[in-house]
């Protein structure tokens, strides 16, 4: 009988269960560098793409304080009324520039995970991709960043992270459920082990993305997927 981690953060995902034609709906088939043709796009949802696209590049330069409509506006060349149009207010931006940035994640970790077939490869495939993120989008990276301060402070957007965090712990679960001894795990070591791997990997994120010139990617790469591995070996070596 196949075995499901209990998780405290199960309330449904906004960022799957869309309605058919909403924007966020659309963005889960573009890339975040260009546009593909597997949907229709109006020109509407073009236009509120590019205003989440300049809004990422203007909260990563500037701040999310320092980011206004015409900030944005002046990335694209356009009145800030054509913002304020498709989003009048700013926290709606900011939120579906998160939303948009997940949902880009997702799509090159599912990307990279494809690619090899075993659990193992697959659990190195998955965190592997976070690193990629850091050095190759760091203006994402950087507003991920500054979400996680906002969320102290600002339920919205705290419960926004318990949704991707929830997403994290069962897509981290999909894969270590394939791995000999990890399903003889208790739910409560289960759980215990995933946070551990993904807190791991934020930290190293965060001082890969704070202070690059003190840390050698490769290295702090190398070692994080060590220490991923033997925390598993570990615990499922406990297990038998």
């Amino acid at each position: 009988m196949k075995k499901k981690i209990k998780n405290k953060y199960t309330e449904p995902s906004e960022l799957k269960n869309l309605k058919q034609g909403e924007l966020v709906d659309k963005l889960t088939l573009i890339e975040i560098e260009k546009p593909i043709d597997k949907v229709k796009l109006t020109k509407g949802d073009k236009r509120k793409i590019e205003i989440i696209q300049a809004a990422i590049k203007c909260i990563a330069e500037q701040g999310i304080e320092a980011t206004t409509f015409e900030s944005i506006a002046s990335v694209l060349g356009i009145r800030h009324s054509n913002v304020t149009y498709y989003f009048p207010d700013k926290k709606d931006i900011i939120s579906a520039a998160i939303k948009y940035i997940t949902i880009q994640v997702g799509k090159r970790i599912d990307a990279l995970v494809s690619t090899v077939k075993t659990p193992r490869a697959k659990l190195k495939a998955y965190f592997n991709s976070y690193f990629m993120q850091t050095r190759e989008h760091s203006h994402e990276e950087a507003v991920f960043l500054l979400f996680f301060y906002y969320c102290k402070f600002n339920p919205r957007y705290r419960k926004l992270y318990f949704k991707i965090r929830s997403q994290e712990i069962e897509k981290v679960h999909s894969i270590l459920k394939d791995i000999k001894g990890f399903q003889k795990l208790s739910d409560k070591k289960q759980q215990e082990l995933i946070g551990w791997m993904i807190d791991l990997v934020f930290g190293a994120r965060m001082d890969l993305s704070l202070i690059p010139e003190f840390m050698d990617y490769e290295v702090r790469l190398k070692r994080s997927l060590k220490l991923i591995f033997e925390l598993l070996d570990h615990a499922v070596k406990g297990s038998g």
